[in-house]
């Protein structure tokens, strides 16, 4: 009995991809080495607030929660981070959650992972990569914000360059010092520019100078293997503008073949009623579904990196997620990856707010369990 037990644990952990890295684009779709397509499932694990930390590890071991989201049988993790984390990398855990006053988190924190208690918030996001490599969990880095907070308003001062708290200079900088974490972690597949850009200043000239300045002088110039995923405007909702100029054509043909579009989609993205998903999906092919069409100079593939739902409140159906599932089930969007909104089930902190609950969280509060098995069916579905 023992041994049999050895031997399905074995064989789970050592349950490798049978795709080749590295990644890159072909048409609409993200392609292995050899050339199959991958479509990846994904849920996204915050690490963009207040803590400079991902979340939940006041509750459960990095190892435990790696486990349950491969328990989910989910493919990859966006892991969410700030600018701020990248110029305050010599902050300990410790006088991170005490500068917060977060005493439940801290003591958490020690009860469930205590031998990182005095790690640098920066060597804390290396070794939750290192685990999610280790059970071969593909990553997309994600900037989520400048300064760590819950994202996102127009007047946070995060929306756009140039805001408040938005210095293009030191975002540079950040993306490279994160970039420098991928090297030599080849499940780190893909790193985002920004998650979300709004706000007043935004303006398509700034968004092409900028984001060819973040694929250039960042991200690819320090690793060319990645394939690197561009938000649109407006909360990355639309990306109508790239029909008449493609970032494609932008960059040198050794890139092209590495730029992916990200989009985003809730139930009150302003994509129409869901009572009537046919037009949401009309809008939505007006929005950026369009660059996902064959032979085109725009042609590339979308990754919808964000879209969720009130879990708490699943009864076993849902309009929302249904018209998701519709969409992603076209010709056009069935080689899509998708990145589910949330895992987490409570925050370190939100909004002032400490061990805030989740409610689109795929994770019961304490993070140890999921809270539907009957959701995480149904987002296999997807």
């Amino acid at each position: 009995m023992m041994f049999r037990v050895f031997v399905v644990k074995f064989l789970f952990l050592t349950n490798i991809y049978s795709y080749e890295l590295p990644f890159s684009t072909l048409g609409n779709s993200i392609i292995d080495a050899n050339g199959a397509v991958v479509r990846m499932r994904c849920v996204n694990w915050p690490g963009s607030m207040e803590t400079l930390m991902p979340e939940g590890l006041q509750h459960n071991s990095i190892d435990n929660i790696v486990l349950i989201i491969k328990q989910m049988n989910m493919t990859c993790v966006r892991l969410t981070y700030s600018i701020d984390v990248t110029r305050s990398s010599n902050l300990t855990v410790y006088q991170s959650l005490s500068r917060l006053n977060l005493t439940f988190a801290l003591q958490g924190f020690m009860n469930n992972n205590p031998s990182l208690i005095n790690s640098t918030v920066s060597n804390l996001f290396d070794t939750v990569l290192d685990t999610l490599g280790k059970y071969n969990i593909l990553v997309l880095f994600d900037n989520h914000v400048s300064k760590a907070m819950w994202c996102c308003s127009d007047f946070d001062g995060n929306g756009f360059w140039g805001d408040r708290y938005f210095d293009v200079e030191q975002w540079i900088d950040g993306l490279k010092f994160m970039a420098n974490k991928t090297i030599d972690r080849p499940y780190v597949i893909a790193m985002s520019l920004r998650n979300e850009l709004r706000g007043v200043r935004q303006n398509q000239p700034d968004w092409y100078h900028n984001v060819v300045r973040g694929i250039l002088e960042a991200i690819s110039f320090v690793n060319p293997r990645l394939l690197i995923v561009i938000s649109g405007l407006n909360y990355d909702l639309n990306l109508s503008f790239i029909r008449s100029l493609p970032v494609q054509n932008l960059v040198p043909i050794s890139i092209r073949k590495k730029i992916v579009y990200e989009a985003h989609w809730y139930s009150w993205s302003y994509y129409g009623l869901l009572s009537d998903c046919n037009h949401v999906k009309v809008s939505i092919e007006n929005a950026w579904g369009f660059i996902l069409e064959s032979n085109y100079s725009y042609t590339a593939p979308v990754w919808l990196t964000e879209f969720g739902t009130n879990v708490d409140q699943f009864q076993g159906d849902d309009e929302f997620i249904d018209c998701v599932k519709g969409f992603l089930q076209t010709p056009l969007t069935q080689t899509m990856s998708w990145s589910y909104w949330v895992l987490a089930g409570s925050y370190y902190i939100r909004s002032g707010t400490a061990e805030s609950h989740e409610s689109f969280g795929l994770l019961t509060d304490d993070w140890k369990n999921i809270k539907s098995k009957a959701f995480i069916n149904i987002l296999l579905t997807l």
